[in-house]
């Protein structure tokens, strides 16, 4: 029983590191798409890029965080349903 207690709690203690850690990724990687989308919004008024390109560069950006939010709740609920196996 006491086993079970501890890889429990282990499995608790995993999935809390893995949600901060996401929430750490996902914070940066908003940050860092908006001074991207800031730039990008810079260099059109300026003329230095064409509006197709900015197009193509502010897809690219929703597309990578798609993936990263899509990769964060696929981990999610594999660990949830491990925990909801091992009980």
């Amino acid at each position: 029983m006491s086993q079970q207690n501890s890889k429990w709690i282990n499995n608790i203690d995993k999935v809390k590191t893995m949600h901060f850690i996401s929430i750490v990724l996902i914070s940066v990687y908003l940050v860092l798409s908006f001074y991207q989308t800031v730039q990008l919004d810079i260099k059109i008024e300026k003329g230095l890029i064409q509006a197709e390109q900015y197009e193509r560069a502010v897809s690219d950006i929703n597309r990578n965080l798609l993936g990263l939010v899509t990769i964060v709740i696929l981990f999610f609920f594999k660990e949830r349903s491990k925990n909801e196996e091992d009980k």
